[in-house]
C-alpha cells in the first residue's frame, strides 16, 4: 500500500508543477515570470519521462506479455507538455 502512494505522488508531483509552470508562463504579465513558468513547466516534463522509464522498466520485468510495451518517447504523458512548451516558446519568440 505504501508503495502505491509513493507511485502516485511520484506521477501527481510533476503534473502539478507542470500546470503551474503552464499557468504562470500563461498569465503572468513579467517577461522574466514567463521564462520561469517555462523552465518549471519543462523540468516536469522531463521529471515525467524518467519517471515513465523506470515503471516501463518494472512492468517488463514483471508482465511476461506477447504485445510489446510503449517506449517512453510514444507516450503521449510526454509529448503533450513538450508540444505545449515549444508552442508557448514560439508565441513568446513571435511577440518581441
Amino acid at each position: 500500500m505504501h508503495s502505491d502512494r509513493n507511485s502516485v505522488w511520484r506521477t501527481v508531483i510533476p503534473l502539478l508543477l507542470l500546470v503551474a509552470g503552464l499557468v504562470t508562463a500563461a498569465l503572468n504579465s513579467a517577461y522574466e515570470m514567463k521564462i520561469i513558468g517555462a523552465a518549471a513547466a519543462a523540468i516536469a516534463a522531463v521529471w515525467l519521462a524518467a519517471s515513465r522509464i523506470g515503471k516501463k522498466d518494472e512492468q517488463r520485468q514483471r508482465a511476461n506479455t506477447s504485445q510489446k510495451p510503449l517506449q517512453w518517447y510514444q507516450s503521449p504523458l510526454v509529448w503533450i507538455p513538450i508540444i505545449a512548451i515549444i508552442g508557448y516558446l514560439l508565441s513568446l519568440l513571435l511577440r518581441h
